[in-house]
């Protein structure tokens, strides 16, 4: 065994791997592995798949794969000068009929698969609808479309703007009253800081009576009237349709009127 398959074998038992996990690691059939070891290059089917093995075993084995690559060109040297020149003619001789015979094959491929993609494409073509030539210009002018233009479109609309809402109160009155604008319903939501008793009648009908307490809240709706009895003010906070309204202060019970205008 020369230098090569020294180097190989030894980086391989002193990794203390077997041939068998190189294998597994680089795909490589075990034939070939310990035919690099042992140099016995007949055994691969060419010298490509030679070299590519003899760089994936090196590479794996952690070795200068340009390094073994030049010991393997320069063992290949040194066979061929020790080789004797007359086999070498008839082997020469041997090649060019081969490779006459091969590119005669490959010419024939090429003319075969030509054929099989003008078949292909002749086929695809019948297959295809066929475009109908374009009417023959007689000189005659082509018929006009005497409909009159469409009218344009009329003008929509515009949707009506929504005006804000409103709450002032009713300064007329010499009950508690807040008259509400631009409200489809009235909703109202009722607060409460502290303990307060409360009644509440919507369009005339009572919907609640009882003590709130602190924390918590109550909400009424109406389509027309809320009238609402509080019996403590002061921890009483009350809003409609979105808007804080301002109570009058005063520490004393007293009923309010909210009517949608």
């Amino acid at each position: 065994m020369s230098e090569i398959g020294q180097e190989l074998r030894q980086a391989r038992e002193r990794l203390g791997l077997t041939v068998e996990t190189i294998t597994e690691r680089t795909m490589i059939p075990k034939k070939y592995l310990l035919a690099l070891e042992e140099e016995n290059y007949k055994v691969f089917p060419g010298e490509v798949y030679l070299k590519g093995a003899l760089r994936k075993y090196a590479a794996e084995l952690g070795l200068d794969v340009q390094e073994i690559m030049d010991l393997y060109y320069r063992s290949k040297r040194n066979g061929t000068e020790e080789t004797v020149t007359a086999p070498r003619i008839v082997r020469k001789r041997k090649r060019k009929k081969t490779a006459i015979g091969r590119n005669l094959l490959v010419a024939l491929f090429i003319i075969l698969l030509a054929g099989c993609v003008y078949f292909i494409v002749q086929t695809i073509n019948d297959r295809l609808p066929q475009s109908s030539p374009p009417p023959a210009d007689n000189g005659e002018p082509e018929p006009q479309d005497n409909e009159p233009p469409a009218p344009p479109p009329e003008d929509l609309p515009e949707e009506p703007v929504q005006e804000e809402v409103s709450i002032e109160r009713d300064t007329t009155s010499t009950e508690i009253r807040y008259l509400v604008r631009n409200a489809e319903t009235l909703e109202a939501e009722m607060t409460f800081s502290g303990a307060c008793w409360i009644s509440v009648h919507a369009d005339g009908q009572e919907t609640f009576q009882g003590t709130m307490q602190q924390g918590q809240a109550r909400t009424a709706s109406a389509g027309q009237e809320l009238r609402i009895r509080i019996g403590n003010p002061q921890v009483f906070s009350l809003t409609v349709c979105g808007q804080q309204v301002e109570l009058p202060d005063t520490g004393k019970p007293y009923t309010m009127y909210i009517v949608k205008q």
